[in-house]
């Protein structure tokens, strides 16, 4: 997340002591930091949240919540014409809470805590589409060490997204999001011997992510897997504040492409319990930047990982649920994050 801001340390380092060697490996963690290839980036975890909230109101209003008779959950009005002719039914509001563990094993890899918090709704409309909204606030502080000289960096992001979804033939979800993003990251290197030097960072992120995908509901037991693509675009300004003075470098762009596999099975153990487990895949398609720091000795970017996520959820009432989620991103070469979220779902 650190983005493009190690590059000002780098100049700054010329001017107290400092290896070439060490200035060569900063700038190849530059490369690699360019692109949101981390597992907790906003910009993935966003538009993938809203895919699975979407697909989850899906299985709810369309009647396939696992241990439930999909007959019996559908709606009045889907029951009575077979498509819903209310612009306005089924409000289900949302909110969420998530602990993240970031370690980047990296020469030079941030790590640290990353917190989030989100709240949202969604509701059925015309022709029994799902339509959505959600806030996301992330808090990152991060920090690393190389050569004496100690990195810190804080972030702050607020994400807006929207969705929409419809179910066919109770198997077939298609839908998709749309995303903006404001960050907000400080920067700072703090060398031996007492300099220090900042850098502000501005990054403006849009996305949009459309999906299909497969859900049904054997008894207690349902299934769903869906296929999403996402294609981002993120925006960089840089600043340096006073005091320390210099060059800011020139913005900066990205355009990304991301395909998600998000695959959930839920087993309704009681009419209040269940469980499930997610199984998603994340690869990163094409990777552009501008501007480009060339990279000589780190490996290439690592553009694949694996999630593997455990639930439970809790109805305490006919409308109302409760859950807790641990998650565990594998086979990344880079990453070895984890994460705990915490949430509760209410029907109105």
């Amino acid at each position: 997340m650190k983005k493009l801001s190690i590059i000002i340390g780098v100049v700054a380092a010329l001017a107290v002591p400092a290896t070439v060697k060490a200035q060569q490996y900063v700038q190849d963690e530059v490369t690699a930091e360019l692109y949101p290839n981390s597992p907790d980036s906003p910009e993935i975890q966003v538009p993938q949240g809203s895919t699975q909230y979407a697909v989850a109101s899906l299985l709810r209003t369309e009647g396939t919540t696992a241990g439930a008779d999909s007959k019996e959950m559908t709606t009045p009005a889907a029951s009575a014409t077979g498509a819903s002719e209310e612009g306005f039914s089924e409000p289900t509001a949302y909110s969420e809470y998530r602990y993240a563990h970031i370690q980047d094993n990296r020469l030079i890899g941030f790590d640290g805590d990353q917190h989030n918090g989100l709240v949202g709704f969604d509701f059925e409309s015309y022709f029994d589409t799902i339509v959505g909204f959600n806030f996301t606030y992330t808090n990152s502080n991060l920090a690393t060490s190389f050569t004496g000289t100690n990195f810190t960096d804080s972030i702050n992001s607020y994400f807006f997204s929207t969705y929409v979804a419809k179910n066919f033939d109770d198997w077939v979800n298609v839908g998709g999001s749309a995303t903006y993003g404001r960050s907000d990251g400080q920067f700072l290197a703090q060398f031996p011997g007492g300099g220090a030097f900042g850098q502000d960072t501005t990054q403006d992120s849009c996305a949009l992510s459309p999906f299909v995908g497969v859900a049904h509901t054997w008894g207690a037991f349902s299934f769903s897997s869906t296929a999403t693509y996402l294609w981002g675009y993120d925006h960089y300004e840089f600043e340096i504040p006073s005091p320390g003075g210099g060059t800011a470098p020139p913005n900066a762009k990205t355009l990304n492409q991301t395909f998600l596999l998000l695959n959930n099975f839920q087993y309704a153990v009681t009419d209040k319990l269940s469980v499930s487990t997610q199984i998603n895949w994340t690869r990163l398609l094409t990777i552009e930047s501008v501007p480009t720091v060339p990279s000589t000795t780190l490996p290439p970017p690592n553009n694949m990982w694996m999630t593997f996520g455990a639930r439970a959820d809790y109805a305490f009432n006919k409308d109302g649920t409760v859950y807790g989620v641990f998650e565990h991103d594998a086979f990344d070469t880079h990453f070895d994050d984890w994460r705990i979220r915490a949430g509760v779902n209410y029907n109105f």
